[in-house]
């Protein structure tokens, strides 16, 4: 039942994503990809800070809702301190309408996980707008 619940719930975020329309130019998808790389085999958020700016709507295994950019940073940097990334595989991106999406899988104690990175364009660069692990 639960994985089901699992399959559902990412079938309806790809849709989510497929059907947004909003402008990611500027800084390239391969830069995004690469720092997100960085972020994932270093545990270090300093790679993708840049993009953390306004509100992020967010989604960890014990906490969603929509944060403000600082909030989304300690969230993601306490996350990666205390499930310490393994074995980070990128899975999937690109680019649907003018967003750009990235998708890796990665372990964590012991624990097979999913991150989703949703980013749009702003009038200062690319911004992260929404971030998932399962």
């Amino acid at each position: 039942m639960k994985s089901n619940y699992l399959i559902t719930s990412r079938i309806l975020l790809s849709v989510f994503i497929i059907s947004i329309s909003l402008a990611v130019k500027g800084q390239g998808s391969t830069t995004i990809k690469g720092n997100v790389e960085k972020l994932m085999t270093s545990a270090n958020i300093k790679s993708v800070t840049v993009y953390f700016q306004g509100y992020v709507d967010v989604k960890f295994p014990n906490f969603q809702g929509v944060v403000n950019a600082l909030k989304a940073k300690n969230l993601l940097r306490d996350f990666l301190k205390k499930e310490k990334p393994t074995n980070y595989a990128f899975q999937k991106d690109g680019i649907t309408g003018n967003s750009y999406y990235l998708i890796g899988s990665f372990n964590s104690n012991h624990k097979a996980r999913i991150i989703y990175f949703l980013f749009k364009k702003s009038s200062s660069g690319s911004i992260l707008q929404q971030l998932e692990i399962e």
